[in-house]
């Protein structure tokens, strides 16, 4: 069962999908990169979540690099 915060990311990603695709954005600071990364997991507190909202909403160019690194995890089949 994907969890809540994850499949919400994942559905954005999917309709973000022909608006990211082949475009290139500059990597987030390495700590953004950790909150995004323990988002996906499922693993980021709540209000660690409030932090990184606030974060992506100053910087939403982060959000479309972690749509990049979702996308180029999935299997070639799933980017179909």
């Amino acid at each position: 069962m994907l969890n809540t915060n994850f499949g919400s990311l994942f559905r954005l990603v999917e309709s973000l999908d022909k608006e990211v695709a082949g475009r290139q954005t500059s990597a987030p600071p390495i700590e953004i990169q950790a909150l995004l990364q323990e988002l996906a997991q499922g693993r980021l507190s709540l209000p660690r979540r409030k932090k990184l909202c606030k974060e992506l909403l100053a910087e939403p160019a982060w959000l479309a690099w972690q749509a990049e690194r979702i996308k180029a995890d999935r299997p070639p089949e799933a980017n179909e």
